[in-house]
């Protein structure tokens, strides 16, 4: 079982866990049987990461995302949500090699190493349309909500290393004619090479919290949840690798209205 049928079976099961709950509980603050309802606001952080197949290491990183919605009441639990978010993702990206292999003479150079770190930070907008299933007593409502997004880059920063060294043992049977300004053994500095990343990403995301009302206009939201990407991260094609690691906490600010 692949990773991504992995997590949808366990979003799956924890929905049909808590379905039950949502849907003989009662509500204290219900909400009018249609039409626009609630306005909003969200923000949280995201850990985000990648696999990629040609840096063997990847860490995720700590983002972040902010931005305004609003509900259209289809009925009284189900609530269809539009937003729009600035979304920031950030990860990193290592490889680091022992040794060094030369095509050409096909020598094992064991005493030189390359070592390279590549460190991203991806800004998007990003246009979610969700589905929102709420439900509760009191004050407290449990909710699901499923989200179909889209994210167009705004901008993307790469910084790191690209550190190579060349032992005197070595030196003599590698082709060093590809190294920039190359003067004898040593430890060099290179250019890292700059990744394009992709003009947009499509995925879904599923989301389970709780909703407190602190009065019959305002609530206060916190949801944990996790997302599926659809979308190659890279520009390149032939480098496939989506987004394998996308966790969100967030915390959402309602207002509710009748209009």
């Amino acid at each position: 079982m692949d990773i991504i049928r992995f997590r949808t079976y366990v979003i799956l099961l924890v929905f049909v866990q808590l379905l039950p709950l949502l849907l003989f509980s009662q509500e204290k603050y219900p909400q009018k049987s249609s039409g626009i309802s609630n306005f909003g606001i969200e923000g949280g952080i995201q850990i985000t990461g990648i696999n990629d197949p040609v840096m063997p290491i990847s860490n995720s990183g700590l983002g972040y995302s902010l931005g305004p919605y609003m509900d259209y009441i289809l009925s009284s639990s189900i609530n269809l949500r539009v937003a729009m978010h600035f979304d920031n993702r950030k990860f990193s990206l290592e490889n680091g090699k022992p040794y060094i292999y030369d095509i050409d003479s096909n020598y094992h150079a064991t005493n030189s190493y390359m070592d390279i770190r590549e460190d991203f930070s991806i800004n998007y907008i990003t246009i979610p349309l969700s589905l929102v299933y709420s439900k509760g007593t009191g004050k407290f409502r449990l909710y699901i909500q499923g989200m179909l997004y889209y994210s167009i880059l705004i901008n993307s920063k790469q910084s790191g290393y690209n550190n190579l060294h060349i032992s005197d043992t070595d030196a003599p049977h590698i082709n060093t004619s590809l190294i920039p300004d190359y003067n004898g053994p040593g430890l060099y500095a290179l250019n890292p090479e700059i990744q394009n990343i992709n003009s947009s990403d499509l995925g879904f995301s599923a989301f389970i919290g709780g909703v407190y009302s602190v009065t019959p206009e305002i609530s206060v939201r916190l949801s944990p949840g996790v997302t599926i990407g659809f979308s190659n991260v890279w520009e390149d094609p032939i480098r496939e690798s989506n987004w394998s690691q996308l966790y969100k906490i967030t915390i959402g600010i309602v207002y509710n209205i009748s209009l």
